[in-house]
């Protein structure tokens, strides 16, 4: 079989600076007459002509395009996510961090846990809780239900597994979509350990509580997630008998995943 291959003109240079932009574009034709990008741009020119003269239509078409090339320019490099996940020591990535919430707001997020505001049906003193990392939560009341929700099994899941800890991501990491490349900071990791004869195994699970509101807006997100585990290559720094196993759930939400979440959950179980 036989691969055409790019050839390096000034055309397809000014291709691939665009394309880095704007990830979805086919071809510059596309980008000048398609009706995403340029050809969807209205100029608004007063003038004391009735009949404007080419070259005031000239000057205005430069004016914009060098407002819109500067605006380009300012875009970050789109990048497709990579597959790969490379060995890192916990404590390199999560530490202790003091977050300051100014305005605590109607969902719940930066009122702690354990605070008597707090809904009873998942009201937690999590300083008692050995599997979670952190000493509060204060997420959104979605967060809230979740971290609720996972103490209902963690005694199941502390017999099955040596270790369990369940970590809040407060900013410390981030995962790129495999298609584009977009940022993606899921709010939990799960780590499950266990020892075998040789080595050990272990589970890293991202999780994502999302408000009801948010599902629609966000799916690319769930589906990032439900691709973790075919897709994802762990990538050993030194050559072992461990097993390492990425995987990502379903959104948490009680309203309207409750179902899939469930499902997703019984198979650490």
């Amino acid at each position: 079989m036989l691969v055409g291959k790019l050839k390096k003109t000034r055309s397809a240079k000014r291709y691939n600076a665009l394309h880095s932009r704007f990830p979805n574009l086919e071809s510059i034709r596309d980008f000048v007459f398609g009706d995403t990008y340029l050809n969807k741009i209205k100029v608004n020119i007063t003038s004391k002509y009735k009949k404007l003269p080419p070259a005031i239509l000239h000057d205005a078409c430069v004016y914009v395009l060098g407002k819109i090339a500067t605006v380009v320019d300012s875009i970050e490099d789109a990048y497709i996510g990579s597959a790969e996940f490379f060995v890192k020591y916990i404590k390199d990535v999560f530490g202790d961090k003091t977050v300051i919430y100014t305005d605590p707001t109607g969902d719940g997020r930066g009122i702690s846990q354990g605070d008597a505001a707090v809904n009873a049906a998942y009201r937690l003193d999590l300083s008692r809780e050995d599997w979670y990392v952190y000493d509060d939560n204060y997420g959104t009341s979605e967060e809230k239900r979740f971290v609720a929700y996972f103490k209902r099994y963690a005694e199941q899941l502390q017999s099955k597994y040596d270790k369990v800890y369940l970590v809040r991501n407060e900013r410390h990491l981030a995962i790129y979509s495999f298609d584009s490349g977009e940022r993606f900071e899921p709010d939990y990791l799960l780590f499950l350990h266990s020892n075998k004869t040789d080595g050990y195994e272990q589970y890293q699970v991202f999780i994502e509580p999302k408000g009801t509101h948010l599902i629609p807006k966000e799916t690319w997100k769930e589906d990032f997630l439900l691709e973790l585990e075919a897709k994802s290559i762990p990538v050993k720094r030194f050559v072992d008998d461990n097993d390492y196993r990425i995987w990502g759930f379903h959104f948490f939400n009680h309203e309207e995943r409750t179902s899939e979440f469930d499902a997703d959950f019984s198979r650490i179980l």
